[in-house]
């Protein structure tokens, strides 16, 4: 199907988190130690990031449910201080905000947001879709997403496949109809392919793909993406156009998912393209399995034939 919408991680794909995360513990610990110099010293970002990680680590216990990133992080500052025999009132409190402070203040877009952004969004639905909790109105992008699914929100976390059919329901849209973009190759490109999107790897710094993970296409900027995306429309309306509408002329494609007669008859009309030639059934459970807001209309679609009608209905 052509692309409808085009959906982004947002920390490290749309700006600098990690910067903003190491320099925000650095002014942790520079508050910290304003108020007890003898208590920080020895303090490193490295060793409060570990701590972190151990703390969600704990938390998630061996799951994948959901942990508010946040609360982990502020506490994380009083443990620090529990662990060296110095919970001192008031102290913890005052490194967690010296953190979130540069962390959420000091957001540095990639410079090649804005201009991507501002060329897809005359032509798609644009999406943001999660784990952070960096708030678009501080980055400077406020009003330029048509939706927005943040973990903290909705309970559920990436590579959760649940996140990318929430996307395609927000959007209105098929997954086989949204692109999604990020830096992470196991949430960002295998987590939407699993649910039927397009994965689109923004590798910025030329690392290696984890073995098993093909990205429907990678990318070292934005920059690159309105192209790739043109791609896409371009390799689907070339599947169409062999296609076409009414019959299918013989050799038939292998498939068991389409209708010998409607191959023959061609007499499906106004139909989404995806589904011309397909089984009633083959239909019906491609929809199911997407848990696609579409499936509430598959019984105005039984009564006239016309999948076209169910995509309007749905939407």
């Amino acid at each position: 199907m052509p692309v409808r919408c085009v959906a982004f991680d947002a920390d490290d794909t749309l700006w600098d988190f990690t910067a903003a995360m190491w320099e925000g513990l650095e002014r942790a610990i520079e508050a910290g130690r304003a108020i007890r110099p003898d208590l920080i010293d020895g303090l490193t970002p490295e060793g409060l990031q570990g701590l972190r990680d151990r703390l969600v680590d704990e938390e998630r216990a061996g799951t994948e449910r959901h942990v508010r990133l946040s609360a982990v992080r502020r506490r994380s500052f009083a443990v620090a201080l529990q662990e060296r025999g110095a919970p001192v009132p008031g102290l913890a409190e005052a490194m967690a905000d010296a953190y979130f402070a540069h962390r959420h203040g000091e957001v540095r877009l990639h410079a090649d947001v804005v201009g991507v952004l501002d060329r897809l969004s005359s032509r798609y639905v644009l999406g943001l879709v999660t784990n952070g909790n960096t708030d678009p109105e501080r980055s400077g992008l406020g009003g330029r997403f048509d939706f927005r699914l943040g973990a903290d929100d909705i309970g559920i976390r990436k590579p959760d496949p649940r996140m990318f059919t929430m996307a395609a329901a927000a959007a209105r849209c098929h997954p086989s109809e949204l692109v999604y973009v990020g830096d992470q190759p196991v949430k960002d490109v295998a987590a939407p392919q699993s649910v039927g999107c397009r994965g689109v790897w923004l590798n910025r710094t030329g690392v290696q793909a984890p073995p098993g993970i093909e990205p429907d296409a990678t990318i070292s900027s934005l920059d690159e993406l309105p192209e790739v995306i043109e791609r896409f429309d371009a390799e689907e309306a070339e599947i169409l156009g062999r296609v076409g509408v009414g019959p299918l002329a013989p050799p038939w494609p292998d498939d068991p998912r389409l209708d010998p007669e409607l191959l023959r008859s061609g007499d499906r009309r106004n139909v989404v393209d995806r589904y011309r030639y397909w089984r009633e059934e083959a239909i019906i459970a491609d929809l199911a399995a997407h848990q696609h807001p579409f499936h509430v209309a598959v019984e105005n679609w039984r009564h006239d034939r016309n999948i076209g009608a169910v995509v309007r209905n749905a939407n």
